[in-house]
């Protein structure tokens, strides 16, 4: 005789096979299949079960595994269901090994109400019949259903044919072991409370670290890390996003649950940048010009350092030379420069509820040299979306193009506004108040965001374009930038030092704007600070 995991060998060797956990919500069972293996007419298995509807404590005598004894199963879902089978070998053919793969009972099932558990707090970290609960429950149970813990006198019954033997000492202590079963898993959660979500979650709100919606892993860490993550406000840290290589997003970043790709501009300005400074600001203006810290792109400087930070096609026509891109010797039916069909990464996060502005300065080397200056728009998935003329609504991604400068050897400030998807510009559709608008060199057109798809990522381009076969050609390119338009205030703040001006989203849905800016001020940036925010 022997048996080997799930194989008997010889008649009489027996198999029991045990459920894990009771079932609770069980009404009726109404089908049984069963796997063997080598099962015959003289060599097979005698299958019986029994059941219990008290979590395991009392159980019916054995019985035949058929589907009408199945079917007869007397169970109401309040019940906690157990069922047990014993498989006994029989037959005495020798070297015939029989195996029991698995059992698979049907029946039907109705979810049970709990509607006081429903309203409590500890419905915040487990399920009222959690395995961990349950177990706990049926563990000490089973110890007051023996002898030993509650007097002899309450007696017990012995095993019958009748699973509700005993059903009432049983149900009334159930009751009692469950909500002690309750208040002990509820105590376990605080062993180690980086566990549980929930309360890695309540202990950083205690302590006013903001968490926003960040994952499972970003919470464990910002929770290691707490004392750092304060230590961190009043720097720039606030607003490192995790996919520039930070170990979290920002606590900025995670107050107004920043998601990528959206607009973010948190900048300190410059003294000489707000107030009255001749050539740099003046009181009631609000554009943009010499801020440097809310500049997107290219490069901070009015210079040209670096041409690796351009998405440039044609590079070999273009050179770098004190300070200025310089675009040559293109040949005819061909362009070369900023390219907004190259490089992906060297995009813009816009927002189209904000205008903004892409300027440069340019300078003619030959005479009849094109310039074609223009926008790319993309949406969230990276997908080509158009803009639109300011004027007419017409999709239109150009603001000119193929357009020559009048003098050779000038410097010329050319600027292109791309207005939000709401802003008529204060224009109609009336032609001659179009042609008004764009008589002054070069001409041109306003863009808008497209009001019909929402554009996430902008893309600049300035190209020399030689569509007109004129050699020799060239031009130079400079100080080129790409800002909003305009500043929140006017610039006329007098006397005021520190002042940090913000474009941003809120997507918290937990906070109002009054809060979100409370919050910033008396928590994430000094005192000392004057905020402006611009809620897009």
């Amino acid at each position: 005789m022997a048996i080997i995991e799930n194989r008997t060998t010889a008649e009489g060797d027996v198999l029991i096979i045990k459920p894990e956990v009771p079932i609770v919500g069980l009404v009726s069972l109404y089908n049984f299949v069963d796997t063997t293996v080598n099962e015959s007419a003289t060599d097979y298995y005698l299958k019986e079960f029994r059941y219990s509807v008290n979590g395991g404590l009392t159980f019916t005598m054995w019985d035949n595994l058929n589907i009408i004894n199945i079917q007869n199963v007397d169970i109401s879902k309040e019940n906690n269901f157990v069922i047990e089978y014993r498989y006994t070998h029989v037959g005495t053919s020798a070297g015939v090994e029989l195996e029991f793969d698995d059992i698979l009972v049907s029946g039907n099932t109705e979810d049970l109400p709990y509607p006081i558990y429903e309203s409590v707090f500890f419905k915040n970290f487990f399920e009222v019949n959690d395995i961990n609960v349950y177990g706990w429950a049926l563990n000490v149970l089973e110890k007051l259903y023996l002898h030993g813990i509650l007097p002899e006198y309450i007696e017990r019954g012995k095993e019958t044919a009748d699973p509700l033997e005993d059903q009432d000492f049983l149900v009334f202590w159930h009751t009692t072991t469950h909500l002690f079963a309750i208040l002990v898993y509820f105590a376990r959660q605080f062993r180690d409370i980086s566990s549980n979500q929930r309360l890695l979650e309540k202990f950083l709100q205690v302590r006013g670290v903001e968490i926003g919606e960040v994952g499972v892993d970003d919470l464990l860490q910002i929770f290691s890390e707490y004392i750092t993550q304060i230590s961190l406000r009043g720097t720039e840290s606030i607003i490192e996003r995790k996919s520039d290589g930070a170990d979290v997003d920002g606590e900025l970043l995670r107050l107004i649950n920043y998601s990528s790709p959206e607009e973010l501009i948190f900048a300190l300005l410059r003294s000489c940048e707000m107030g009255w400074c001749v050539g740099k600001s003046s009181p009631v203006w609000n554009g943009t010009e010499n801020i440097i810290n809310i500049i997107k792109g290219y490069e901070y400087t009015k210079e040209v350092t670096d041409l690796t930070k351009y998405p440039l096609s044609g590079e070999s026509y273009i050179t770098l030379s004190n300070g200025e891109m310089i675009i040559a010797g293109i040949p005819g039916g061909s362009y070369a420069g900023i390219d907004r069909a190259v490089d992906v990464d060297k995009r813009f996060e816009v927002n189209e509820n904000l205008d903004y502005e892409i300027s440069f300065f340019c300078e003619l080397t030959d005479a009849g040299t094109g310039l074609s200056f223009g926008l790319a728009g993309y949406d969230v998935d990276g997908n080509s979306v158009n803009f639109q003329d300011a004027f007419d609504g017409e999709i239109n991604n150009n603001f000119f193009i193929n357009k020559v400068l009048p003098l050779v050897g000038n410097k010329y400030w050319i600027r292109g506004i791309v207005y939000n998807k709401s802003n008529s510009t204060g224009v109609t559709n009336d032609n001659e108040q179009k042609q008004n608008n764009t008589m002054q060199f070069p001409e041109g057109s306003y863009l808008r965001f497209n009001d019909t798809v929402e554009i996430k990522y902008l893309a600049v381009h300035i190209v020399l374009d030689n569509s007109s076969l004129v050699t020799p050609n060239g031009l130079k390119l400079s100080n080129i930038k790409v800002r909003p338009l305009k500043t929140p205030m006017t610039r006329g703040q007098l006397g005021v030092k520190n002042i940090i001006l913000a474009y941003l989203k809120n997507n918290n849905n937990s906070y109002n704007l009054d809060k979100i800016e409370d919050i910033i001020k008396n928590s994430l940036i000094s005192a000392k600070s004057f905020l402006k925010i611009k809620y897009l």
